[in-house]
């Protein structure tokens, strides 16, 4: 498989930032293969998973590899997500508890884990939950200068 095929499980390349997003449908997850620059995000195979991850048995976990662009694109598909399910078309505030959490795990790696769309409550982890705006930022520090 090619780098570009939305199939091709694995990680990051070596030494550049990733994340981990969690709560993905497959065709979001298509989505925003079709808005990044090829090769920025792959699905996570299940065999891959330490047992924390997968939540939902209709999502797939991704791993986005973090550039400023894959951030910028990320960022705007997630209001754009957003937006559709509230059905407005200028990005709103997220719903009272409807967040997204950052999880930093012990062994480094970054755990975005998406709200749930359709008004259920879906798994959380615990961690606060941050708007789109305070989830880039957070984002953006782990990209560095």
């Amino acid at each position: 498989m090619t780098d570009t095929d939305p199939e091709n499980d694995g990680q990051a390349q070596a030494g550049e930032p990733f994340v981990v997003i969690k709560g993905l449908w497959l065709v979001e997850f298509h989505e925003l293969h079709e808005s990044l620059p090829p090769g920025a995000i792959r699905k996570q195979s299940r065999a891959a998973d330490d047992g924390r991850t997968y939540g939902d048995l209709g999502t797939i976990v991704a791993v986005l590899t973090l550039t400023s662009a894959a951030l910028q694109t990320f960022t705007a598909w997630l209001q754009a997500r957003q937006a559709k399910h509230l059905g407005r078309t200028e990005p709103q505030p997220e719903p009272s508890g409807q967040g997204y959490t950052l999880e930093l795990r012990s062994d480094g790696t970054v755990v975005i884990t998406l709200p749930p769309l359709g008004g259920t409550d879906g798994e959380r982890s615990g961690d606060p939950a941050l708007s789109i705006q305070e989830l880039r930022v957070q984002l953006e520090r782990l990209l560095g200068p």
